[in-house]
């Protein structure tokens, strides 16, 4: 058994996943922490505490303990949690922040979930420990709204998927990725069309690369100066 005590979710998700009786049940045994009730009761003092509290942190963690434990997408199978420790997914930030020419005016839109390896390493790690503002949205299939939020927050960098990326171009206004100046691609092949789109529409060369959870997960990855279209790019230093 995975000996799970707590479970933290809003009830937004829950909703429309449509997961109510799952929850009520597994509520029974564990304790479910409403994350839209903490937001709404996080005051002054807790913000000072937590600032605080991050150079004391109340249990102590070493490099090669276990992080998180993220699933596969079980394009092979059933899908698998595979663990990832904390020098798993720092190593694995520092080699694609290698590859990223990030500077002070960056800023980053992720609608990568983080209980994904792509959204968890690539669109909230990595800008964290390149000093890169991040700003996160819930729902990557919001494919009218999301565009225009990359536009209000002048985002420079984005993460997506070939059919998230697709999704956003049929509704987006040219203009809307004007700030833009880096849109990476995983989890799926990027079709021509796709490409072609973004180029012709919006200026933008879509960098494609390639990972697995296992590896945390980026593997291979384009990069401005060393891009091929259809390859996702060299692999990552001190792999092999």
């Amino acid at each position: 058994a995975a000996e799970v005590r707590t479970v933290l979710t809003s009830r937004a998700f829950v909703e429309q996943a449509k997961l109510g009786a799952v929850v009520e049940e597994i509520g029974r045994s564990v304790e479910i922490v409403w994350l839209d009730d903490l937001r709404a009761g996080i005051g002054l003092k807790d913000k000072l505490l937590g600032l605080l509290r991050k150079t004391t942190p109340r249990v102590a963690r070493k490099p090669d303990d276990a992080a998180v434990i993220l699933f596969t997408s079980g394009s092979e199978g059933t899908p698998k949690g595979v663990v990832l420790t904390h020098r798993n997914i720092l190593a694995n930030a520092a080699q694609a922040a290698s590859r990223i020419d990030f500077h002070s005016g960056d800023k980053v839109f992720n609608v990568l979930p983080i209980f994904h390896s792509f959204g968890m390493t690539a669109g909230t790690v990595l800008p964290l420990i390149s000093g890169v503002p991040v700003y996160f949205y819930p729902s990557p299939l919001h494919y009218r709204i999301v565009p225009e939020l990359v536009y209000a927050s002048n985002a420079t960098i984005i993460f997506g998927t070939d059919t998230f990326l697709s999704g956003y171009a049929r509704t987006a206004h040219p203009y809307d990725f004007r700030s833009v100046r880096y849109c990476f691609a995983g989890a799926e092949p990027v079709k021509a069309a796709t490409r072609m789109t973004y180029m012709e529409k919006f200026g933008l060369r879509i960098l494609e690369g390639y990972g697995v959870t296992e590896a945390a997960p980026v593997i291979s990855i384009n990069t401005p100066m060393y891009n091929r279209s259809g390859s996702v790019g060299k692999i990552m230093p001190g792999m092999e």
